[in-house]
């Protein structure tokens, strides 16, 4: 029973990971896009 949850809290901050780096790859985008319109 404890393995289930082990699994699902793993897969819930592999989940938080991903959508962070998704997170700063966008940002960087639109500073770079920022910069290149000033």
């Amino acid at each position: 029973y404890g393995n289930y949850l082990t699994e699902k809290a793993f897969v819930l901050f592999f989940i938080l990971e991903y959508l962070k780096s998704v997170l700063n790859c966008f940002i960087l985008v639109s500073v770079d896009v920022d910069l290149n319109m000033s």
